[in-house]
C-alpha cells in the first residue's frame, strides 16, 4: 500500500488545502479544486493508498466547517472506495 502523507499546519485556505492534496496526490491539471472534484479523485484510485493528514487540528483551526465538510467527503470515498484509507492525525 503506498502511504502519502500532507502535513496541514499552514494550511490557511480552503485553496490551499486542495492545492496541497492535488500536488501529492497527482491529480490532473484540471482538478476543480473544491469538495466535489476531491470526491471524484479520490474514488477514481484503483490501487491501495493510505492518505496520512497530519495536524488536522491546525487545519480545523483554521479552515473551521469547510474541515468538517472535506471529513464529510473522505468518509464518503473511503465508503465509495476500497482502496483508499484516509487517516488523520492531530
Amino acid at each position: 500500500m503506498e502511504k502519502i502523507i500532507c502535513d496541514c499546519a499552514g494550511i490557511a485556505s480552503a485553496d490551499a488545502f486542495h492545492c496541497m492534496l492535488a500536488q501529492a496526490l497527482g491529480f490532473p491539471e484540471d482538478y476543480g479544486h473544491n469538495l466535489d472534484a476531491l470526491f471524484d479523485c479520490l474514488t477514481e484510485y484503483r490501487k491501495d493508498r493510505e492518505l496520512v493528514l497530519t495536524n488536522w487540528h491546525s487545519l480545523q483551526y483554521a479552515l473551521k466547517d469547510y474541515s468538517e465538510k472535506a471529513l464529510y467527503v473522505f468518509r464518503c470515498a473511503c465508503q465509495e472506495n476500497r482502496h483508499l484509507i484516509v487517516t488523520l492525525h492531530p
